[in-house]
């Protein structure tokens, strides 16, 4: 018996495995930038809402008011869920 493995039996596992190890990074980076957008949303937000001479209760209660899915919640969280969002 030849213990040692073929060219095109490694391939295969091979090219599995470093595919699967590229989906899980592709993932984990659009998550950290997507986060990062919206912390730069909020920011950019707040910045402007300050510069109209709001006060910080005001924009606590403009951030408190927004509608669920946004400021971070994640946008797609509605699409599992059945309940309706006012």
């Amino acid at each position: 018996m030849n213990s040692i493995l073929t060219r095109e039996e490694i391939i295969i596992p091979l090219v599995a495995i470093v595919g699967g190890l590229g989906i899980a990074a592709v993932a984990i980076v659009t998550s950290i930038w997507y986060k990062l957008r919206v912390k730069q949303w909020e920011m950019s937000l707040k910045h402007s809402m300050l510069e109209r001479g709001m006060s910080a209760e005001e924009i606590k209660t403009v951030l408190d008011a927004s509608p669920k899915g946004t400021l971070g919640d994640g946008c797609w969280s509605h699409l599992g869920s059945t309940q309706k969002h006012v």
